[in-house]
């Protein structure tokens, strides 16, 4: 699943939530092509997905990511495994 978020604009925040079975589903947290979103150990590269790695996925696996600059958001909360796409 590849949920597209928009473009940067101020205040936006976002929270996605694992609704799959455990184990069952690739969750993808797209950024504009022009956007970024760091994070924990993350300095961010733009049009980078982060993942809620499958094998690991919990049902409730979340992320909270929010607007931090005209670059991009910034991860502020997560529960599982996220990483940033290679």
């Amino acid at each position: 699943v590849v949920v597209t978020i928009p473009a940067v604009a101020t205040g936006n925040t976002f929270k996605i939530v694992n609704g799959g079975d455990d184990g069952a589903q690739l969750i993808s947290v797209s950024p504009n092509s022009v956007d970024k979103i760091k994070g924990p150990d993350y300095a961010g590269t733009d049009n980078k997905d982060w993942q809620n790695t499958k094998a690991t996925a919990r049902a409730g696996d979340y992320i909270v990511i929010q607007y931090e600059s005209a670059d991009g958001f910034i991860v502020v909360e997560k529960v599982g495994t996220w990483a940033q796409e290679a």
